[in-house]
């Protein structure tokens, strides 16, 4: 079986990125992998994959992300696409799909279905309607869209879509229990587009409770109005957040619409509890490791209320979330991708 894989990213970078090196990962170590098609590869990644199974594009100084979507689907497309599989991410794969002629078509579905964002749009939640349309085209060539979550899933099967279940994993070795003992309670919360995962609605959850000797650390690609008032305090950024989760006591993220957020995954790996919310792609269970609640401030401020007034629930549940966490690695991700390719030939 040969696979080609395409990902207009910087393969082992942060976020995203970091999902396109396990996905490139585990077809390389399962002997599939033809080419990955990238914009670039980070460097310390190639001493796991040889540099000739990379396609870099390199990166352009197109901003609108429509129209730089599609020129590097139409000069990738102009390369040898002869596979038995291909596998794109959505938006930027339609003309690489044409070339890969009889093989095997899977976008990725990182988030939900177009139809289902353009319902948040008062989020500034936007889609091109040149990447609408060719998304559109994408799925109708597509044999499978691979979905992160059940949420993101139901999304493109109420589109009448073929889907497979192919959840993200987590780095069990990098995020790990390591808790930094602190006098206060903590609240976290990492996320950019803040407007989609939920900030504001955090915010105002938080200075409507007022807690005595808590504050709420943000990690975000915004100015936060900090105050001190509320005890915010806004977080450096960093690759590396394993030591955030490790001095917090829980994490929320009550976001309105995601795939899966590797965030959450990270802070169960971390062993502390979750607040979020359905549409943030959640697998853990309400009550057990976390609480899932509805996007809005009463919500997520009875749940931040009963971890502060039962600290020992907290780390109970968090315990718990590193236990379900464990099933959730990048190598469960592998065989899972690789198992669902081999359901496709």
């Amino acid at each position: 079986m040969e696979v080609i894989f395409s990902h207009q990213t910087v393969i082992g970078g942060p976020g995203i990125g970091s999902i396109a090196y396990q996905t490139t990962l585990a077809l390389h170590k399962a002997g599939f992998l033809k080419k990955a098609v990238c914009e670039a590869v980070m460097r310390d990644i190639l001493k796991n994959i040889p540099e000739n199974k990379f396609l870099t594009l390199g990166s352009s100084n197109i901003r609108e992300y429509h129209i730089k979507d599609l020129f590097f689907d139409s000069v990738a497309s102009l390369f040898d696409f002869k596979c038995d599989i291909f596998h794109g991410w959505g938006g930027a794969s339609l003309h690489q799909m044409v070339s890969s002629g009889k093989a095997k078509k899977i976008i990725e579905g990182s988030s939900t279905h177009p139809n289902y964002r353009l319902k948040l749009k008062n989020l500034g939640i936007n889609i091109h309607p040149i990447t609408y349309k060719r998304m559109m085209a994408e799925f109708g060539l597509a044999d499978c869209i691979f979905c992160p979550s059940e949420f993101a899933r139901e999304t493109y099967e109420d589109e009448k879509l073929s889907t497979m279940l192919v959840p993200y994993g987590v780095d069990l070795d990098k995020f790990k229990p390591n808790p930094v003992k602190h006098n206060n309670f903590r609240i976290l919360f990492i996320g950019d587009n803040f407007n989609r995962k939920g900030l504001p609605e955090l915010f105002a959850a938080w200075k409507n409770l007022d807690l005595k000797n808590a504050e709420l650390w943000i990690r975000a690609d915004v100015d936060i109005p900090v105050n001190d008032r509320y005890n915010v305090k806004v977080l450096e950024r960093t690759l590396d957040t394993s030591k955030y989760y490790n001095e917090c006591d829980v994490f929320s993220m009550p976001s309105f619409e995601e795939g899966l957020a590797l965030v959450l995954s990270e802070s169960m790996a971390c062993g502390i509890p979750v607040i979020t919310t359905k549409q943030s792609g959640w697998f853990g269970q309400d009550g057990k490791h976390g609480f899932l609640i509805k996007p809005d401030p009463d919500d997520i401020a009875r749940a931040i209320q009963y971890y502060y007034d039962n600290p020992d629930e907290a780390k109970k549940h968090g315990r718990a979330g590193r236990l379900l966490a464990e099933k959730y690695s990048w190598e469960n991700y592998a065989q899972t991708l690789i198992s669902s390719y081999s359901k496709l030939m």
